[in-house]
């Protein structure tokens, strides 16, 4: 199984959880606190297939093209330092 199978995202969140891994006080962490974070589509589409967040940074500002519509990206950024941004505003 390979990218952007769904089950690749979903076994994240299984690792994320498992004993031993889990560095949030011993409470699970859920698929809306997990983002994904790629220049990539393909790696976009996978994540939104599993129910995760997904940022897609947008380098060329081509705009997101992909017919999917229900797995866009959760959010778009032209660079990496928009990233923190995003993320300081979610906590």
């Amino acid at each position: 199984m390979y990218k952007p199978a769904k089950e690749i995202y979903e076994g994240l969140l299984s690792y994320v959880n498992s004993d031993g891994n889990n560095k949030s006080n011993g409470q699970s962490v859920s698929k809306e606190q997990i983002w994904l974070v790629s220049g990539n589509p393909f790696d976009v589409t996978g994540a939104r297939s599993a129910g995760l967040n997904a940022i897609w940074v947008d380098r060329a500002d081509k705009g997101w093209k992909d017919r999917a519509d229900e797995y866009k990206p959760s959010k778009v950024v032209n660079g990496l330092l928009e990233i923190v941004d995003l993320m300081e505003k979610n906590e």
